[in-house]
């Protein structure tokens, strides 16, 4: 009998695996008709759930779950109402699986069906008690997603029984409740906040990480009375958290960072000292050197304090244990954290005044290479343009430091046209300027192959190549090859046909921007690119994008009244460009109808400043003076009657009249305020002198309109994002307005002599193999400086994991010493009249006592090192 119950005991498990094995086909059979009706009604799930065998429960969940999940019923709440008192009867069930599902559920459906999520709390709060840690845990991680108001007392009552919990688990369980019961019901915020401090103090780094997330998902850092309350929290776990930084996730790592940056931007102030520069160090052994060789020294002047003497940071002890301990987090395999240690770096790191500001400080520049290593070796394509997003923060302010790296930069076959490549070529123009001459031509060679791809490219691609042509162009002297070689870059641009792009659309796209760029270049330096206009000026017929046309327009109308003449030397070509395009006026695009409007503005203003002026002064001139003066008008008067520019002028203003765009008819109707055209019919009479009203009007309209314009700054959507925070979603997406992205801003430093004091880092129970020597810390608690939580140097008992408060001894020292300077001065004040023999015998039981007290402390010191050890 008994080996057939043993041959009994083992077939029964092979009889489940294949009962799974048949349940399991049949239902891939059936797929295609799992979504009836048939197959997923109601009354075969209730019948599942009421089942025996736990393997039919999980089916019959698993079937509730992909019901209440499909799309069809995913908005029917009458399925989750009628199963979920069904399923609430598993809630004790002691298959782990079973319980985990039952919870999910419970989740998902407690907001809309309150009354019925209560029945689980009592089933909830006995797993609480439950012998397996995991089990704790996922019942207090269940009831502390329940969105459920009611329950608010009974959600804090379970984080402060998981806080005192022999587990870590539940003890990271209940800092992540924290602030789930905190948005549940902010009155308990107070209760909370207790919790929060028991849990950073914690001696588990997973404990400690899972706080630092709280904390940073608690409403305490949103007001400056709760941002003190978490600074007090930090002065005792300060040095703690920065040891354990090296044992926590990842994730956990980064809110720590966060955590301490913020910290240290509150109680570590700038401070700067002052030391001689060695030139100024040199220039006096030179000096005195002279003195020595000659009698009568030529006198030179002494160079200033300010030219003396540099600024050099210094560094608070606490700051570069901070430093120091997340220098190994950059060895992590998590980008995440990589980007929140350089993050740290920039901003607790103090920019000098020293001459080589471009390189950057010590920290970051451990920093700098693991960044670039996100580019490589990452298995998923989607974290390269988040990481090309940082690294070109980074790049902004320190871009001497990654020219080393421009390899990394190389755009690949494989790099996405719409927001990996744009990235990789705005780097390659920011580092342009920087680089040396081969490495420009490197970069130059690739933003031109960029610029002429055919497959795989973009607008986005195009746009940014040929802007940073434009921007290379700029950043370097307007008469050095580089900058030719620019500029006939983008002239290519302008003459491609069609055909050698893959559409017409990106042609015209190119041309325009280059176009602008161009545009860009000549108003930088227009003295030495007057032939690049007129070059302009001779395509207009062949070029066809309206943007580009309007761009060529604008160049000839801005130096209208330069020396741009052509190669015949026939003057000015400005009238000519604006007696060419009125002829066919009524078919240009807006844009170019407003550019040829404001050029036959600028012409006839220029036309307008050549002629003579009349005033009441001019009659009372004398008669010779007078007689000298007709002679060259008159000769003025003969030429500037074969000028046609007031005719079309005149033209322009009939055209524009009967044009649609209301736009343009604005615009015309300022320029006829100021500079009213001429009719056809009085021709005889425009070359007469100009009355003084037309006059002031012309000078009005010089200065509006003939203005020098300011050189471009040219700007992308990427550069316009460096003050954003680094890592953060608001750098992505270059929008700061992003819910939650000001409590991811540190804040300012801490003015000097404003810092909380920092023998609070010392004193507050933190790891004693961090505390430095405690000379110079002085009796008793007077001098703590204004930091909050100096009221937790009062206690000065054994720490929570274990760790002993310094402090007692000297405390109780010093009592003793004030005790017996008062008996001493008391003695004195009495004048009992005993004399010298009672106050020797008062000097003898002082010394006995202090004997004592010594002897006491000593064996206090041992028993305080029998327990640190």
């Amino acid at each position: 009998m008994d080996s057939i119950s043993r041959v009994s005991s083992l077939l029964e498990p092979t009889r489940d695996h294949t009962l799974d094995a048949s349940t399991l086909t049949s239902s891939l059979r059936k797929a295609p008709n799992t979504s009836g009706t048939t197959q997923t009604s109601i009354p075969q799930i209730k019948t599942l759930l009421n089942s025996k065998h736990d393997r039919e429960i999980l089916d019959g969940l698993r079937r509730f779950l992909t019901l209440t999940q499909s799309p069809k019923r995913r908005a029917d709440s009458d399925v989750a109402s009628q199963l979920l008192p069904t399923i609430l009867k598993n809630i004790s069930s002691p298959n782990t699986h079973i319980r985990k599902l039952v919870y999910l559920i419970l989740i998902q459906h407690a907001e809309s069906d309150q009354d019925t999520a209560l029945l689980a709390i009592n089933s909830i709060q006995k797993a609480l008690s439950a012998s397996d840690p995991h089990i704790r845990a996922l019942a207090l991680r269940t009831i502390s997603s329940l969105r459920v108001p009611v329950i608010a007392q009974i959600v804090a009552l379970g984080i402060k029984k998981g806080i005192g919990d022999m587990s870590p688990i539940v003890r990271k369980t209940a800092a992540l409740a924290i602030p789930k019961c905190w948005k549940l019901d902010p009155s308990t915020a107070a209760q909370l906040e207790g919790y929060l401090g028991q849990l950073l103090g914690d001696r588990q780094y997973i404990v400690v990480g899972a706080a630092c997330t709280a904390l940073l998902e608690t409403e305490l850092l949103d007001t400056k009375e709760g941002m003190d309350k978490v600074i007090g929290m930090m002065h005792g776990v300060y040095r703690g958290l920065c040891k354990k930084l090296v044992d926590m996730d990842d994730w956990g790592q980064c809110a720590a960072l966060r955590v301490l940056g913020m910290y240290a931007r509150r109680c570590f102030p700038i401070r700067r000292k002052r030391i001689k520069k060695d030139a100024v160090r040199h220039e006096r052994e030179e000096q005195q050197k002279m003195q020595a060789f000659y009698d009568e020294p030529e006198p030179k002047s002494e160079p200033s304090i300010s030219d003396e003497y540099e600024a050099v940071p210094l560094q608070d002890p606490d700051l570069t244990h901070l430093f120091k301990s997340s220098q190994p987090l950059l060895q992590s395999r998590n980008p995440a954290v990589i980007v929140a240690v350089t993050r740290l770096y920039i901003a607790l790191e103090v920019p000098t005044s020293s001459r080589n500001s471009q390189q950057p400080p010590p920290h970051l520049s451990l920093a700098i290479p693991q960044v670039l290593t996100l580019l490589r070796g990452t298995s998923t394509p989607s974290i390269v343009p988040l990481a090309l997003h940082n690294i070109f923060q980074v790049a902004q302010l320190y871009p001497s430091s990654f020219v080393s790296h421009t390899r990394h930069f190389i755009l690949k076959s494989t790099d996405s046209p719409t927001d990996t490549a744009p990235l990789k070529v705005e780097l390659l123009a920011l580092l342009f300027p920087h680089a040396p001459k081969h490495t420009q031509s490197l970069i130059l060679s690739e933003l031109a192959t960029a610029a002429r791809r055919r497959v795989n490219t973009s607008p986005e691609l195009l746009h940014a190549a040929i802007s940073a042509v434009g921007r290379s162009a700029l950043a370097v002297q307007s008469d050095s090859p580089i900058s030719t070689r620019c500029l006939q870059l983008l002239l290519s641009h302008v003459k491609a046909s069609p055909a050698s792009r893959s559409s017409p659309e990106l042609s015209d796209i190119a041309a325009s921007e280059a176009l602008t760029q161009v545009r860009h270049l000549i108003q930088a330096s227009s003295d030495k690119h007057m032939s690049t206009v007129i070059r302009l000026a001779k395509d207009l017929d062949t070029t066809k994008p309206p943007k580009a046309r309007a761009a060529i327009v604008w160049l000839v109308g801005e130096y209208a009244g330069s020396d741009m003449s052509d190669g015949a030397g026939k003057g000015n070509v400005a009238a000519d460009v604006l007696r060419i395009l009125l002829k066919g006026f009524a078919d240009e695009a807006e844009e170019v109808k407003i550019q040829i409007s404001i050029l036959a503005a600028k012409v006839y203003v220029h036309h307008l400043n050549a002629q003579p002026t009349s005033s009441v002064a001019n009659e009372n001139d004398n008669t010779d003076a007078k007689s000298a003066d007709e002679q060259p008008r008159a000769e003025d008067s003969e030429t500037a009657e074969k000028s046609p520019i007031p005719l079309l002028y005149a033209y322009l203003h009939s055209l524009i009249r009967y044009d649609t765009s209301y736009h343009l008819r604005d615009i015309a109707r300022t320029h006829r305020a100021l500079l009213p055209p001429v009719g056809l019919s009085t021709t005889a009479h425009l070359y007469q002198p100009l009355p003084p009203s037309m006059a002031a009007n012309t000078q009005l309209a010089t200065l509006l309109l003939l203005a020098p314009k300011p050189p471009p700054v040219s700007t992308t959507s990427v550069t316009l994002r460096k003050d954003l925070d680094l890592g953060s979603a608001a750098l992505v997406l270059g929008d700061a307005t992003i819910p939650g992205y000001d409590k991811t801003v540190l804040p300012e430093w801490v003015k000097e002599g404003e810092e909380p004091d920092a023998r609070l880092r010392d004193a507050a129970g933190s790891d004693t193999s961090a505390i430095p020597s405690l000379s110079g810390f002085g009796n008793g608690s007077k001098g703590f400086g204004k930091g909050t939580g100096g009221d937790s140097l009062s206690g000065e008992k054994e720490s929570r994991s274990g760790e002993v408060r310094v402090g007692a001894p000297v405390v109780r020292e010093r009592d003793l010493e004030d005790w017996l300077g008062e008996d001493e001065k008391g003695s004195e004040d009495e004048g009992s009249g005993d004399g010298e023999d009672s106050e020797e015998s008062s000097e003898e039981e002082a010394e006995e006592d202090e004997t004592d007290e010594e002897t006491e402390s000593d064996d206090d010191d041992g028993e305080v090192e029998r327990l640190v050890r």
